[in-house]
């Protein structure tokens, strides 16, 4: 496809050059040639998919793949193919597959182990344009969005809200690490920002990044449904046992007046008030 930049119309591939040639020459390099077959790609209407003999060596899985130490499984291949500048021995072919796809707003590749071969899927999304721009805006603006922060503005584009757990999963991670990682988008960056606290905590887009990624009125429109969604949950966890109004702060990451307007607010529900002060709890009146 072709995106209009003034007189310039400049071409996006629906698998980006610089994914595919990594891909094909990962597949080269590290299939098991003391196996029969062939290193086979498949193209369909909705993805591409890249095969080669072999399984995973070395420790390095799906799930860790992107940040796992190159291992090499033909060490003489490989050693020929970086003299010849076609690959490096540093592990960056796989970050590049990621970050090729991400900053034009496809996603994520997808590994996966089927029987003894390694098996690569590319997804036919389409070039979104506005991530691009997004990006290179926030790298004249002097940040560095790496593959980390790129998988995680994905995801919160396509899901809305991100823990640090699914933070972890998504960015093959660990959660102290992950924590970091959504740190620096929250504090540094002010792309997302944090609602809830402790366990309860999760991440939304900042209204600064929600506008320039999903138009002006997309974080307003998020946050009538974060407000919605707190009330279900709320009167969700009511039906089962009392909640305390610190209970509700810790949840939300509401202050106590925010939390006591937003239980007022539920009284037509049947949310009612048992007891004062500290020891005042909220309950659900079920007659």
């Amino acid at each position: 496809m072709t995106i209009q930049s003034g007189l310039i119309h400049p071409e996006f591939h629906t698998y980006p050059v610089l994914a595919l040639r990594e891909a094909l020459l990962n597949a080269f390099g590290h299939r098991d040639y003391r196996m029969l077959g062939s290193v086979m790609l498949k193209q369909y209407r909705d993805k591409l998919i890249i095969t080669n003999p072999g399984e995973f060596i070395g420790g390095i899985t799906p799930q860790n793949i992107l940040h796992h130490p190159s291992v090499t499984r033909n060490s003489h291949l490989m050693d020929l193919l970086d003299k010849l500048k076609f690959v490096n021995r540093s592990n960056l072919g796989v970050p590049r597959i990621y970050r090729s796809l991400l900053i034009e707003g496809k996603e994520p590749p997808v590994y996966r182990e089927v029987g003894n071969h390694i098996e690569l899927t590319f997804i036919a999304s389409p070039l979104n344009d506005g991530f691009k721009s997004f990006v290179t805006a926030m790298t004249n603006r002097g940040f560095h969005l790496d593959t980390d922060h790129l998988l995680i503005l994905q995801y919160l584009l396509r899901h809305g809200e991100i823990d640090t757990a699914t933070a972890a999963e998504a960015t093959q991670r660990n959660q102290e690490q992950a924590r970091e990682v959504l740190s620096k988008l929250s504090i540094e960056m002010k792309l997302i920002e944090a609602i809830g606290r402790g366990r309860g905590r999760y991440y939304t887009l900042s209204k600064e990044a929600s506008a320039q990624l999903k138009g002006d009125m997309a974080y307003e429109r998020q946050a009538t449904l974060d407000a919605e969604a707190i009330k279900i949950r709320i009167l969700s966890i009511l039906k089962d046992r009392p909640l305390r109004n610190k209970e509700i702060r810790t949840m939300t990451g509401l202050d106590q007046k925010q939390v006591q307007r937003l239980m007022k607010s539920l009284y037509d529900e049947g949310v009612r008030v048992v007891g004062r002060g500290p020891g005042a709890n909220y309950v659900l009146d079920r007659e």
